[in-house]
């Protein structure tokens, strides 16, 4: 469906990866979890650093990040969203986040 609204020149997409954006030389975007534990815990520096980035390419835009626990999303939300000149959708993957 995005496609088809591209290619009609209804909507435009744009990506940026948040590790242009990440810390130090390596760009680091994750680390350990404070104690020990399982997986990597998301940095909120990069991903706050790539907002500013999409905002100084797109600016005043509404910025969403959906999350698995939120709100159902549903046509009403849909077309409430769609009334805005554009959106920035934050989507990372990592647990709390994409919970598949």
């Amino acid at each position: 469906m995005l496609w088809k609204a591209q290619d009609k020149d209804l909507s435009s997409i744009h990506t940026l990866i948040c590790g242009i954006t990440g810390l130090g030389t390596r760009k680091t975007v994750d680390d350990t979890p404070y104690g020990g534990g399982d997986g990597m815990l998301l940095k909120p520096e990069p991903v706050v650093a790539a907002i500013e980035v999409a905002k100084k390419m797109i600016p005043r835009r509404l910025v969403i990040l959906p999350t698995p626990r939120g709100q159902l999303y549903k046509q009403s939300e849909a077309k409430k969203l769609a009334k805005h000149q554009g959106l920035i959708l934050v989507c990372p993957r990592y647990e709390g986040y994409d919970e598949r």
